[in-house]
């Protein structure tokens, strides 16, 4: 009743008849002890548990906002050595010819001369 008898056959070449509980054996009232009948123990109460919190995603979110904020910026950092490497070759001038930009006035060369006209840009004709 006080110990905690092995798994195996008694008694056990190691522990004997069991271990010894202490707890077990200070608050057991052996029927000895009570006159032969078990002591009357009242059934225990049902426990009311406070409902779960829910689950905090504070460091879930603070984790994807520094990621999200480390790919922005090395995107930027892309973007500004592009535009850098390429407004340096340039001079800081804006490209010659594009899509919505008409050619340069001037003499037209041989090669220049065989290339169409670039489309006009939509609206008032202004370039931008």
């Amino acid at each position: 009743m006080t110990a905690d008898q092995p798994g195996a056959t008694l008694p056990d070449p190691q522990v004997g008849y069991g271990t010894v509980d202490p707890y077990t054996a200070v608050t057991t009232v052996l029927p000895e002890e009570s006159g032969g009948l078990p002591p009357n123990v009242p059934p225990a109460r049902p426990l009311h548990l406070p409902p779960p919190k829910p689950p905090d995603t504070w460091p879930v979110t603070a984790a994807l906002l520094v990621c999200l904020g480390v790919a922005a910026g090395l995107l930027a950092g892309g973007d500004a050595a592009h535009i850098r490497r390429h407004g340096r070759r340039r001079g800081w001038q804006p490209a010659t010819t594009g899509v919505w930009q008409r050619p340069a006035a001037g003499p037209a060369g041989p090669a220049r001369a065989s290339q169409p006209m670039p489309a006009e840009p939509p609206g008032n004709g202004t370039a931008r």
